[in-house]
């Protein structure tokens, strides 16, 4: 304890706060870490000592005051290693081994925290609106050819016909407006030939109106409909 007591001295003038200290009872022990600095910065009053030989392997005198260094064993509880683990090394090299450890519950506590925060914020989180599947309306079964004879009028109004829509099933506006441009492409489709489609959910609701060059609007009147850009 006196060469402890000299060395922390020594440190203390020189405006360091290096050297020793002792644990209280009911006190939270320092960083068990490797080397001296981890046994001499973790020292206990040890009330019970009567027999003053020493505890461990390491030779040296005790002191009569009741401070000593914790054991290989203290240091194991500290880390969070249950009873029955066997500490078959050394006194010296235990205390490296428990030193380059981590404290247990320290990281299940830690680890305990940040899983409830993440229900908490699970919990808590709005609810995501479900994918609907959606369904295109590009034209009918009918042949596009069928009514290039007519006049423009009457050909809007020919297109315009549910009778024999064909639809296509899409996961997304996105894939409804790919498909739409295939579609276009496919058929060579102009605003000569062709007025456009539309898109219904499953329930046969309207989403959007798809104009002849394949852009989708979000109402059903050209006049109020604004562009949805995907």
């Amino acid at each position: 304890v006196n060469t402890l007591r000299k060395h922390k001295a020594r440190h203390a003038s020189k405006g360091n706060g290096f050297g020793y200290e002792i644990i209280p009872q009911e006190g939270t022990a320092n960083a068990v870490v490797c080397g001296g600095m981890g046994r001499e910065r973790n020292l206990i009053l040890d009330d019970k000592l009567t027999n003053f030989v020493p505890v461990t392997h390491i030779t040296g005198e005790v002191n009569r005051e009741g401070i000593r260094k914790m054991t290989p064993r203290e240091w194991a509880r500290l880390q969070g290693f249950p009873e029955k683990f066997r500490i078959i090394v050394s006194d010296a090299q235990a205390y490296k081994q428990f030193g380059n450890s981590v404290a247990i519950p320290a990281i299940q506590a830690t680890a305990n925290k940040i899983i409830s925060k993440l229900l908490d914020l699970e919990k808590n989180k709005p609810p995501t609106k479900s994918k609907e599947t959606l369904f295109v309306g590009l034209g009918s079964s009918y042949d596009f050819s069928r009514i290039e004879s007519f006049s423009s009028n009457q050909r809007i109004e020919e297109s315009l016909k549910i009778n024999g829509l064909v639809y296509f099933e899409v996961k997304s506006l996105t894939e409804a407006q790919k498909f739409t441009s295939a579609f276009i492409k496919f058929y060579n489709l102009t605003s000569s030939n062709w007025v456009g489609g539309f898109i219904i959910d499953s329930n046969k609701k309207f989403v959007a109106q798809i104009s002849y060059n394949g852009r989708i609007w979000d109402n059903e009147n050209w006049e109020q409909a604004k562009e949805i850009i995907v």
